[in-house]
């Protein structure tokens, strides 16, 4: 093709993306592909009754909404034909099971902030979701989706002069619409001199939009003649979710400018806009402290300037984030914030920092490890230096929290060997990996504040004294610089988690769904604990599963890559969706008191181009759903024979269909041990009622009896991306006995000329005796290559065969090696009551192909 062509053809590819683009924008509702697309609104005010609307695909009879939080329940379930469109927010038509209204009852003393939760349907559970409650009453946007070119101001809120009144303490819900660039959301309030204002968003911790664009508000406060007098895009608190607090110095009227920071994606963006006069500090000083106490509290951060209080500290013994207390900072002239302060809570002394400290002149500390130290960068450089004793052996995990706990303060911790100690050991961390807090993602794609402060093992190598300095990596400084390592006494850890299958979503079945009478497999991947050294084998135990579910796994290591998992529902099992635990303890009961382990989840809320994240729905707790039953069943014909170590077999995979379903239907294995290969996926075609899997055993395998599942679902209907719209089942689990070799053979290395026929000598070895014969037949021959007909069959005890090939005139000339040898048996022992034939393959020979001689 000509350059000029080609230049035709990328033109016309590129007219047809856009019309494509602009036919999927005309389509209010061409979002399609998750179970569960929307919810609107998203929030709901404490100790009310709301009522809220989702749009999905295939939600077919929505039953329940499962929340992973207790203080919201679902009293009622209603379908809708219509759903408020992207473009107009009107109401546009919708196809049956794709919106419903839900009515949701919110406890007076429902916790304040975020709620996960799913929908379970007759036939599935959704993606999660999140809703999230406020103290404040709900107010609509009016014009959320499109100001109208009018100047009236009851139709637009796009610039100051006709700006939405709202009354203070209220929660605003409203959208950046997708469909006009630069979209300015105007709200004012009427407030009195030296009142505190407060505005703080919550955006992007929405999330919920699958896969679909960026949510980067900014928010700023103008006085009524349009002077700016604050403003904010990204901070500390809530990262992109901006947060403003002033005093405010004269009576009259305020005005709140909401708009998106980087407008590039064409999506529909939600955001919650808290207006008040609550306090807002962003900061405590300590970041911690231990349980049961009253300590000294100073709050940064708030309008009205720092101030101290104290605080009761409750009893704490949650692990992992659960040791972060939400403190709601309240004075008495203020509501409630709608969102809480993170506090440490540790049993560990506190030690806070006494004064300007430096390398040669450390802070002694007297206390005994395990100890919290707290203290504040204050000059540009500083670095504050403690002096400490250890002991040799001890283990300890050094934590710090700092943005964690919305500190400026970017991190990095030194220790070395103190005067007199001839240890030769240093440490000095700046970030840490997603495993450091117990978590799992992507380390270069999948950001969070918290991945910026260090964490890491301190395993002294002598007793004695050692420094520990805390500094900012960027030399920054200030009062908001403060920080808190705790030395926190290791334990031995392992977690499991869900591993998302290649190049497809990751919340494909990030979930369990069963049907009665059917079966669920997964694989689990496996997550060392930082610096866990525990070897022996390890248990999954489940804890709080639906009355009828029954769950098994094998047992494993903390090294083992993943493991399978089994569900099964009796026929008359509780159709209900819940939450579980899975707790992993090591399967000797001694051990156990100092082990902690479990299920971890980490989904992007939201998520850029190149599944770029930086806000995460995060939860230890697993969901499962029991469903009606779905209109296939399928099944593994049980091996009547082993499979070889670089050898073959062939499964019989049997469908049963319902009456009415006569679809495709597609079969993959999701789990084989190490060293069993799979072929591609099955598909079974309509009406068809069986089919054959093939699996490879390489000659690594360990041998052994191993649990096989095969995962079936429909071939159409539904988006294989994101799962949504199949029904995903898994046959009961057979056992396949994999074994060593039952011969060797040696292929004779060859040469043969072109158009000519010759031999290849195959010398065979005997590991173990079989029955009847085997055929050899040669794999991996060239191009131009074939063995000829019969194949050569041996007995047990043959010592060589030859095997007579041709090679013809379209074999180019050379060497070509690793050609080996086909070894079907028809029966071996007396296992073999079917006749399935027994496969393995051997040998590595080299053939010569020569020019013809004239």
């Amino acid at each position: 093709m000509r350059r000029f062509d080609q230049l035709i053809c990328t033109r016309q590819i590129f007219a047809l993306g856009i019309l494509s683009l602009l036919i999927f924008a005309n389509n209010g509702f061409a979002q399609a592909g998750h179970l569960l697309e929307k919810i609107q609104p998203q929030v709901g005010k404490r100790g009310t009754t709301v009522v809220v609307r989702v749009f999905g695909n295939s939600l077919i009879e929505p039953q329940q909404v499962l929340f992973y939080q207790p203080g919201i329940r679902c009293t009622k379930i209603l379908p809708l034909d219509n759903f408020p469109s992207d473009r107009s927010g009107k109401p546009e038509k919708v196809a049956a099971k794709q919106a419903y209204e839900l009515t949701l009852e919110i406890s007076p003393d429902a916790a304040i902030g975020e709620y996960q939760l799913r929908i379970r349907s007759q036939d599935n559970l959704s993606e999660l979701v999140t809703f999230w409650v406020t103290p404040f009453d709900v107010i609509a946007e009016k014009h959320a989706y499109v100001d109208e070119i009018s100047q009236d101001a009851s139709k637009k809120n796009d610039r100051p002069e006709f700006a939405q009144p709202i009354p203070l303490n209220s929660t605003v819900y409203g959208y950046v619409a997708n469909y006009a660039t630069q979209d300015h959301d105007w709200f004012s309030v009427e407030c009195q001199k030296g009142q505190r204002l407060s505005v703080e968003v919550c955006a992007a911790r929405l999330g919920f939009l699958h896969y679909g664009g960026m949510n980067d508000p900014a928010i700023s406060i103008h006085d009524a003649t349009g002077k700016r007098l604050a403003r904010n895009d990204d901070n500390a608190f809530h990262n992109q979710d901006p947060v403003l607090s002033i005093i405010v110095p004269r009576d009259g009227k305020y005005l709140i400018h909401m708009r998106q920071q980087m407008d590039y994606e064409n999506r529909l963006r939600h955001y919650l806009l808290h207006v008040g006069t609550f306090a807002r500090p962003t900061l405590t000083y300590p970041l911690g402290g231990p349980p049961k106490q009253r300590l000294k509290l100073e709050w940064l951060g708030d309008a009205s300037g720092n101030r101290q209080r104290e605080i009761q500290l409750g009893v704490h013994e949650r692990p992992y984030e659960g040791q972060l207390a939400e403190l709601f900072l309240q004075p008495k002239d203020s509501p409630i914030p709608p969102s809480p302060n993170r506090f440490h809570v540790s049993e560990h002394s506190n030690v806070f920092e006494s004064n300007q400290l430096e390398k040669d002149k450390p802070q002694k500390i007297d206390t005994a490890l395990p100890f919290a130290i707290n203290g504040r960068i204050e000059q540009e450089g500083e670095v504050d230096w403690y002096l400490f004793r250890a002991q040799k052996g001890d283990r300890y995990r050094v934590r710090t929290y700092a943005k964690t706990l919305a500190s400026e303060l970017d991190a990095k911790i030194f220790i070395r060997p103190g005067p007199d100690n001839p240890s030769q050991k240093n440490w000095e961390k700046d970030d840490t990996l997603w495993e450091a807090h117990d978590w799992v993602g992507h380390p270069y794609r999948w950001q969070i504040k918290d991945r910026m402060d260090p964490i890491f093992m301190f395993e002294p190598d002598v007793t004695g004294d050692w420094l520990i300095g805390v500094a900012d990596t960027r030399r920054e400084s200030g009062s908001d610089h403060i920080y808190r390592v705790d030395f926190q006494p290791h334990v031995d850890s392992t977690f499991v988690h869900f591993p998302a299958y290649p190049s497809l979503s990751t919340i494909v079945r990030d979930r369990i769904v069963l049907y009665r009478g059917k079966s669920f497999t997964r694989p689990l991947a496996i997550q060392k604990g930082l610096g866990s050294t525990y070897t022996k084998p390890l248990q999954l135990r489940a804890i709080g599963l639906p009355a009828g579910v029954h769950f098994s796994a094998p047992t494993f290591t903390q090294n083992d890559a993943t493991i399978p998992i089994w569900f099964s529902a009796d026929s008359n099992a509780e159709l209900v969706g819940k939450t579980f635990e899975w707790v992993v303890e090591p399967v000797a009961p001694e051990d156990r008191a100092n082990f902690r382990g479990g299920f971890v989840q980490v989904l992007p809320a939201t998520n850029r181009r190149g599944d770029y994240a930086m806000y995460f729905d995060k939860t230890r707790l697993a969901a499962i759903a029991v469903c009606e039953s779905v209109p296939f069943d399928i099944s593994i014909g049980k091996p009547s024979v082993p499979l070889l170590k670089d050898g073959l077999i062939d499964l019989e995979i049997q469908v049963d269909r319902k009456p009415g379903f006569t679809g495709a239907i597609y079969c993959e294995m999701d789990w084989l041990p190490r060293g069993l290969n799979k072929q591609p996926p099955l598909i079974i075609p309509a009406d068809k009622t069986s089919g054959r899997y093939t699996l490879r055993a390489s000659g690594s395998v360990k041998p052994g009896v191993y649990k096989l599942s095969i995962t079936a679902r429909e071939n159409e209907g539904g988006n294989p991306r994101t799962g949504a719209g199949f029904h995903y089942i898994a046959s009961p689990p057979v056992e396949l006995m994999v074994e060593e070799p039952i011969v060797k053979i040696d292929l004779a290395r060859t040469a043969i000329e072109r158009q000519k026929q010759g031999h290849i000598t195959a010398r065979i070895r005997y590991f173990k005796k079989f029955e009847g014969e085997a055929t050899l037949e040669l794999d991996r021959l060239p191009f131009g290559v074939k063995q000829l007909r019969p194949f050569p069959k041996i007995k047990h005890g043959t010592d060589s065969v030859q095997i007579k090939v041709e090679v013809t005139r379209d074999c180019l000339t050379g060497l070509y090696k690793d050609i080996c040898c086909n070894v079907t048996i028809g029966n071996i022992d007396s296992r073999n009551e079917s006749n399935q034939p027994i496969r393995q393959q051997t040998g590595s020979g080299v053939l010569r192909v020569d020019e013809e001689r004239k």
